[in-house]
């Protein structure tokens, strides 16, 4: 809007001299003549602001809940699966209505025992002969 007022020479009866004068007073004018299309596009632009920050809201929300399901789906899968081990017995854990393999059940065990084992050695602040004697505790 602003170029279209110099294009259009809204400051040409000032007689500026100046082109940056020139520039300034027709976008001035340029503003005080389409003030209510200004405002049209600051309430727009508002409205995009306020209806990407509901939608980023919403973002967040549904990949906490998929994260949380995820948690409790891989948790009932591993459950499912030690039960399925004890009874020495084969496990398929889509068969048994989970999207999940073997291998990610088997890496998620592992990640979470290496994770309990660094807590149990942060526990002792990272003395080993504590750490060992904690660990045939709870052994």
């Amino acid at each position: 809007m602003f170029a279209l007022g110099i294009m259009e020479e809204i400051a040409e009866n000032l007689n500026l001299d100046h082109p940056e004068a020139h520039n300034a007073a027709a976008n001035a004018k340029t503003f005080r003549n389409d003030s209510t299309e200004f405002s049209r596009i600051c309430m727009y632009r508002q409205r995009m602001i306020n209806q990407a920050e509901k939608i980023h809201k919403q973002l967040k929300q549904v990949q906490e809940e998929r994260k949380s399901k995820q948690e409790r789906q891989m948790d009932d899968a591993i459950r499912l699966m030690r039960y399925h081990e004890m009874q020495e017995q084969a496990f398929d854990p889509r068969k048994n209505g989970f999207d999940l393999s073997i291998a990610q059940l088997q890496e998620h065990i592992r990640r979470e025992t290496v994770d309990s084992k660094a807590y149990l050695a942060e526990k002792v602040d990272y003395n080993r002969v504590l750490y060992l004697k904690e660990l045939a505790k709870a052994a």
